[in-house]
């Protein structure tokens, strides 16, 4: 065999392995930036002008990879604590819905009503000792899950269920529109014996 058709079977040999050598490397670079994990957050379905109350036919539901969502995307499971609150900006279609795109719900002057929207939403107020207020430092706009402790009759065990889940504090104490929106937790000393 002539040397040129050598070096020309030896150049096809090296470009083979290289060609093989890049795929390698390609797919294992692909793979390492291949999403593993994925949530479902919402997003809209068309237009939604700065001041309407987000409702449920608005938003479509989306499954998209954790480590590009943004970090204040609103998920599927959270999506309720939201609904009839007004946005602040305009959003367009198919964008994510995010924490920072909804008016503040603490203003002063606000009465109670004004901070429960949204369809068959209601306020609750529940008394509350030192423990289940977590040290009296509730404050407006925590959220908390409520859970029910009981004795089953027939066996006389203990159960715990939940309630509710990711309700928001709106008042801790005497409702006062201002001193909700300065902070305070409820009576002179911070001490307080309900929560809404």
């Amino acid at each position: 065999m002539k040397t040129k058709q050598k070096q020309f079977l030896f150049a096809i040999v090296v470009g083979l392995l290289a060609v093989g050598a890049t795929k390698l490397y390609v797919n294992s670079v692909r793979e390492q930036y291949k999403p593993k994990q994925f949530i479902h957050i919402v997003r809209t379905k068309k237009p939604i002008q700065a001041g309407t109350a987000l409702l449920r036919k608005h938003v479509e539901k989306v499954k998209v990879p954790k480590q590009y969502t943004p970090l204040v995307a609103i998920r599927v499971s959270e999506l309720d604590s939201y609904l009839g609150q007004p946005v602040a900006v305009d959003i367009p279609s198919g964008d994510y819905i995010l924490e920072t795109y909804f008016e503040e719900q603490r203003l002063v002057g606000a009465t109670l009503s004004d901070q429960v929207t949204g369809d068959n939403m209601r306020a609750i107020t529940m008394p509350v000792d030192q423990t289940n207020s977590l040290s009296s430092s509730l404050v407006s706009g925590d959220r908390l899950d409520i859970l029910f402790t009981f004795t089953v009759p027939q066996s006389g065990e203990q159960m715990t269920i939940v309630l509710l889940q990711n309700v928001q504090v709106i008042s801790t104490g005497s409702y006062s529109a201002s001193a909700q929106e300065l902070g305070r937790r409820g009576g002179r000393n911070g001490n307080f014996n309900s929560v809404t």
